[in-house]
């Protein structure tokens, strides 16, 4: 947060411009870009547009802009985290009309509560904002259940997590998107087997961020939840398409049928298994909307 305040915008956009090329050159048309390292709220708002500025920029991925501002309490408000919440929830007709697409609550037992990210979440869907949740707090404190009953578009992580929350998900059908480098840092992974044989959707991501994960590749994170997450091949990659397009609520990516954008990426690999052991496999060519871009 510190350097995110302190860097001028022109760099900071043009460090941002060059990750998101990274991620379309790799494979990944459509990328969830979020706030949540300014945490002021001309800083978040400044965010969406340089996200919505640089998507009108040729080479660029999709983006679907989520503003976060409550990824943490900033030092302004040391000890008054309550006095945050109602601060932030003020900004987020603002940030619908800025351009972003939803919103997100880190729920945590040291960040965050259910209640606060409820009050959030309910503002956010009152705006017409698309509403997700960071679950890392302990199933006794009901973040889970309380998203599914809420009705938001994803619920994210998930590392924390009973039964009662996958059969609350399992009857909302509530998406749950998993991420296996965070797994991996935090040393503790969701239940994703037992979500998928309930029928709960799974998307996956990178949850790329400062510190912890720098992963920009959808192809290493395949390969991480085949052998983190006990998927098989086709449902990891179902995860990393459909399952991700579903989390965003966007019914148009993610799968090759008609009407659909035509994001296509031709892979070096002779067959899909190659996804489960190659680690980072190579895109040879991507096309955005049926235009080829490298």
């Amino acid at each position: 947060m510190t350097i995110t305040r302190g860097t001028d915008p022109w760099t900071l956009c043009n460090a941002v411009r060059e990750r998101l090329r990274h991620w379309v050159l790799t494979g990944t048309t459509t990328v969830e870009a979020k706030t949540g390292y300014h945490l002021t709220r001309d800083g978040e708002l400044a965010d969406v547009r340089l996200l919505r500025s640089l998507e009108e920029e040729p080479g660029m991925p999709r983006l679907h802009v989520t503003f976060f501002p409550a990824h943490g309490v900033p030092p302004e408000f040391f000890g008054r985290p309550k006095e945050y919440v109602s601060t932030a929830a003020s900004w987020l007709n603002d940030a619908a009309m800025a351009g972003a697409d939803g919103v997100d609550v880190y729920c945590d037992n040291q960040q965050f509560t259910t209640d606060d990210a409820h009050m959030l979440l309910s503002v956010g869907q009152s705006v017409g904002l698309r509403t997700t949740l960071h679950a890392c707090s302990r199933p006794r404190h009901g973040a889970v259940r309380m998203a599914a009953e809420l009705g938001c578009s994803s619920v994210d992580l998930l590392h924390e997590t009973d039964d009662e929350d996958v059969l609350a998900l399992a009857a909302t059908r509530t998406p749950v998107v998993a991420c296996p480098t965070t797994s991996l840092h935090e040393r503790r992974t969701p239940p994703v087997r037992t979500l998928l044989d309930h029928g709960v959707p799974v998307g996956l991501g990178t949850d790329h961020n400062p510190g912890q994960s720098g992963a920009t590749s959808m192809p290493l994170i395949i390969s991480l939840a085949i052998s983190m997450f006990e998927m098989t091949v086709h449902e990891a990659l179902n995860a990393a398409t459909r399952g991700g397009a579903r989390a965003l609520g966007l019914p148009d990516r993610g799968t090759l049928t008609p009407g659909s954008v035509a994001d296509l990426v031709q892979w070096d690999a002779d067959h899909e298994g190659a996804f489960a052991w190659s680690m980072g496999l190579n895109a040879l060519r991507v096309w955005h909307g049926g235009r080829a871009i490298n």
